[in-house]
């Protein structure tokens, strides 16, 4: 029986193939969302201070400071998605994840050049589902640092 035509290497080629184009697309989604509340940011926080010159400076003193506070309460409300969502950590820890996983289909398309036993396909299941597992457990990490640290030392 041929590699391609094995059950297994069909199910893991096909769970990596899918795991990869997940985690590709999330973090790109994670990369467009940083970049978006941070330049956000940016530009808002220069905004302000324009405005607080031209505010200092009496040109149309009344709506000026109403845009004024306007234009701060956005920016803060975007530095605060940011925080709570933290698009750049979720963004490079999918990345780490879809790397780990090109590097193991780049591995099993390698071996699948030759004879694949069942015995190697399985190990690189089991790699694919740490890589995964892993991914999970860093992010949780990030979220609650120190929250899984417990959790290691009582099952060491």
């Amino acid at each position: 029986m041929s590699n391609e035509s094995h059950p297994k290497f069909k199910e893991l080629n096909s769970r990596l193939e899918s795991c990869i184009a997940h985690f590709d697309a999330e973090a790109s989604k994670h990369k467009r969302l940083f970049r978006l509340l941070r330049y956000g940011v940016f530009g808002l926080t220069a905004l302000s201070t324009i405005l607080a010159g031209m505010s200092a400076a009496d040109i149309w003193d009344h709506w000026i400071k109403i845009i004024l506070v306007a234009v701060t309460s956005a920016t803060s409300l975007l530095a605060s998605i940011e925080g709570l969502r933290k698009p750049a950590d979720l963004w490079l820890n999918e990345r780490s994840v879809c790397h780990g996983l090109h590097d193991l289909k780049r591995e099993v398309d390698y071996l699948a050049t030759g004879t694949i036993d069942e015995k190697t396909l399985d190990e690189c299941f089991r790699r694919m589902q740490t890589l995964l597992s892993d991914g999970s457990i860093r992010w949780k990490q990030q979220l609650q640092p120190g929250a899984d640290k417990g959790n290691r030392s009582s099952s060491e």
